[in-house]
Order: C-alpha cells, then sequence, then structure tokens
C-alpha cells in the first residue's frame, strides 16, 4: 500500500474505518428491554380478634413495608392509583383496623380492583396468638409468652381474575405485659418490639414466596 498514491491510501483507510465502526455498532446493538408487568398494592387489613391490632397505622405501616420489598425485588413496575381512589381505601382500611368486623362486597372491590395495571398486591394479617407449649412449668407461671403472626398475599391478575396466594408467618417471645407496638409522632416503630419485628419477618417471608411462585408462571 506504500507505493500508492496518498489518495488511494486515504480511500482505503475510511473505508476501513467506516466498515470497522458499522461492526461494533451491530454488536454493541441494545437489547430490547423487557417490559415489567404493573402492579397497584391497594392495602392490608387484618383478620384478627385481639383489640390489640385495632390501629389503621399497623396496615398502613405493613402496606409502606410492602411497597418497599416489591420496589427492591425489581420485578414488577409499580404504580399509584388516583388520588380519589387511595382516599377510599384509607378511609376502608382505617375502618377494618378499627374494629372486628370482615369486609362487606363494595369495601372488597374497592381493595382488590385497579384499572391500567396488570396486577392488583393485598393482603391481610390472618393470624396472631400464643399456641399451647407442649411442655408443662406445674403450678409455676412465665410472664413470657411465644405469640406467632401469619401474613397471607393475594396477587391478582386484573384480565384473567387469576390470584397467587402465599403465606409468611413469624415469632417470637415477649413478655405479657409488653406493648405489641409502639408509635412516635403517629409512626409506627416496627424495630422497638419483639411483635414488630416478628410482624415484619412474616410479611418478608410471604413476599420471598410469592415471588418465588411468580417466577415459575
Amino acid at each position: 500500500m506504500n507505493g500508492n498514491p496518498p489518495q488511494i491510501r486515504n480511500a482505503v483507510r475510511l473505508l476501513m474505518t467506516a466498515t470497522f465502526i458499522t461492526l461494533v455498532v451491530i454488536v454493541a446493538k441494545p437489547i430490547a428491554a423487557q417490559t415489567k408487568p404493573s402492579l397497584v398494592i391497594t392495602a392490608i387489613t387484618k383478620h384478627v380478634a385481639d383489640k390489640r391490632w385495632n390501629d389503621g397505622r399497623i396496615g398502613f405501616g405493613l402496606q409502606q413495608i410492602l411497597s418497599e420489598l416489591m420496589y427492591d425485588s425489581g420485578e414488577f413496575e409499580l404504580k399509584e392509583s388516583s388520588q380519589e381512589l387511595v382516599d377510599q381505601r384509607k378511609a376502608v382500611v382505617s375502618a377494618l383496623w378499627s374494629s372486628d368486623e370482615s369486609r362487606n362486597d363494595t369495601e372488597d372491590s374497592i381493595l382488590t380492583t385497579e384499572s391500567n395495571v396488570e396486577y392488583v398486591l393485598y393482603g391481610k394479617v390472618v393470624y396472631f396468638g400464643a399456641p399451647k407449649s407442649s411442655f408443662s412449668f406445674g403450678p409455676v407461671k412465665s410472664n413470657k409468652k411465644t405469640y406467632k403472626i401469619k401474613v397471607e398475599l393475594v396477587l391478582k391478575h386484573q384480565t384473567t381474575g387469576e390470584e397467587l396466594v402465599a403465606e409468611g408467618e413469624g415469632s417470637s417471645t415477649t413478655t405479657i405485659s409488653s406493648a405489641l407496638f409502639q408509635f412516635y409522632e403517629n409512626k409506627l416503630e416496627w424495630d422497638k418490639t419483639n411483635i414488630g419485628n416478628a410482624t415484619k419477618d412474616a410479611l418478608a417471608q410471604a413476599v420471598s414466596t410469592l415471588l418465588r411462585e411468580f417466577s415459575k408462571k
């Protein structure tokens, strides 16, 4: 090539450079990102009779933790509902957590239905209690109890109505006189009590099970 005129050498160099750039573009062309399924987390209610759970702040706190866990999973695109629907759900959740009543059909529709998304996710605390131990201490009474908390989550497809249900369980040994939960400036501090930590554990376990089952679909 050294014997060729400068014009030819320059033309060859340009052709080789153009060919190289074309190959780089082809090789480096990004693969189209997969679209994540859209999801709205509607509410967490309760189905336990213990009046120490009758506080809507528990339900709203659990929903916040659930939102964080689902966001961190990276499996879904989290969406927000309209402000009107958010306000309706807040009113329903507050009422349900303040009493022992089950939700009616209208409340159920508000909490389990959402337009313009593929999935809704909701749940409830389904059990809180201290199962009897098989061990006996005779007349000696312990001032501690081991409590179990169970949380159920439901992932519902809005088009087909198909539901994926997952459950998680947490346990905690605490003194009988201890408060189940502690609040600071109207916010629940989960890590301040054993029951709070156990409830978080139950929810995290339910999320883990739900995501594992969803990945099999």
